[in-house]
């Protein structure tokens, strides 16, 4: 690494670009990173654009190995010198609560200020391309301090998530994952007796990595004056990312690119309200509960449409007139998340195109969230002046599946 960034230095020094055989040597050196130079190499740019795009790539890798390494010498460190033990974090395992995609990139997440003022540098071009893959229309690799915020806020505006879903940090494009498939079964016995066999079985699922990309516009004006625009931005990519997320896990078709949601997949039941769709109940949430727990699940959340919600916030004693009902114990002991993820345009019977559904779950269970913890934006300068605006592509990489569809439930009909 030091012998590339020396060859690059020089060129920098000399104001040129690289020599055949300086890029002959980067190239027998990149390692694991050699696609992502052959990309930038075949760049529609300068000799001089090319060389300091290396340079920036080289220099983020070197910086992201000092990372890594100061992330393991921290948590392999006592206690003691690190404060109270929190669990292992790092690619493959579930992000817990307490922990973040910072904790595992090993970096401090910028706040949403410093985001802001990295995008203003994007849109007036003081940021070179970076990217794997990159493309000749220029990819921003996102620095990790500032993907780390927006992949956490977009984790906490996906309902799914926060009702429980295991998110796994992948560090490559793909990530396999144990889970079980059946459990064992315990038996009493007698003192010196055989113990009868029971055996857990297990399977494996396989996150890969799959594009999900979203378009935020934004005036000029907002850009360049605004001080909360990083908050805006921040708040804006991550409220799409988490919409999207969550109807990849709920709905999605699992026809490639994208995820397949709970709704479609194996085992998971699936019971209609009435023939032709009815009103949101807490009775019908009480039977999915119910149904879930005599299976030895604990429900962790519930996930409806806004709709829903509200229908459910309106019910009355006595029809219309009386006292608002309080949800009974038995199910506000659950805790409920709304999304614009959940359909609210679903078929049931004669009630066509204006029915939705409520999923039940012990989440954590039921489904793993598989994301990559590199973020990426793309400025769009000039595709909507015309209007005084700028927009931004904002890209990242991930994946749903259903760990245990047994550990879900799904009530289609509601009106």
């Amino acid at each position: 690494m030091k012998d590339i960034l020396a060859a690059l230095a020089a060129a920098e020094k000399e104001n040129r670009g690289l020599k055949p055989d300086e890029t002959a040597r980067i190239l027998r050196g990149a390692g694991e990173q050699r696609g992502e130079v052959e990309a930038l190499l075949k760049l529609d740019a300068s000799d001089v654009e090319k060389r300091d795009g290396l340079k920036a790539l080289f220099e983020d890798s070197e910086q992201r190995s000092g990372q890594e390494e100061a992330r393991r010498a921290i948590a392999g460190a006592p206690a003691i010198l690190t404060g109270k033990a929190r669990p292992e974090v790092r690619y493959g395992l579930p992000l817990g609560e307490d922990r973040s995609f910072a904790d595992v990139a090993g970096v401090q997440a910028a706040n949403a200020s410093e985001f802001g003022s990295y995008v203003r540098s994007v849109m007036r071009g003081e940021v070179r391309a970076q990217s794997e893959g990159v493309d000749n229309k220029g990819g921003y690799l996102v620095p990790t301090q500032y993907a780390a915020g927006v992949l956490d806020l977009a984790r906490n505006k996906t309902a799914v998530a926060r009702a429980g879903a295991s998110i796994y940090p992948m560090g490559s494009d793909t990530l396999k994952v144990t889970k079980v498939v059946g459990d064992a079964v315990p038996a009493w016995r007698s003192e010196a007796a055989v113990i009868g066999e029971s055996d857990m079985t297990f399977g494996e699922v396989t996150f890969t990595a799959r594009s999900l990309a979203v378009l935020v516009k934004a005036s000029l004006e907002v850009v360049e004056d605004s001080p909360n625009f990083g908050d805006i931005l921040t708040k804006a990519l991550a409220e799409q990312f988490g919409i999207a997320l969550d109807q990849a896990a709920l709905y999605g078709s699992g026809v490639a690119p994208i995820p397949q949601g709970v709704y479609t997949a194996a085992g998971v039941n699936s019971t209609a309200v009435a023939a032709n769709g009815a009103a949101p109940t807490w009775d019908f949430l009480i039977d999915g509960v119910a149904r879930l727990e005599a299976k030895n699940y604990t429900p962790s959340g519930i996930i409806v449409a806004p709709r829903t919600e509200a229908g459910l916030a309106k019910q009355r004693e006595g029809g219309t007139t009386g006292p608002y009902l309080v949800a009974p114990e038995y199910v506000s002991r659950v805790a409920r998340y709304s999304t614009n993820g959940v359909k609210t345009n679903q078929t049931q019977g004669t009630a066509t195109g204006t029915a939705s559904d409520a999923f039940i779950a012990d989440w954590s269970q039921g489904v793993g969230i598989g994301m990559r913890t590199d973020f990426r934006i793309l400025p769009m300068r000039e595709a909507f002046l015309a209007n005084g605006q700028v927009g931004f592509v904002g890209w990242l990489r991930a994946d749903v599946q259903t760990l245990r569809p047994e550990a879900i439930e799904v009530l289609k009909g509601l009106l």
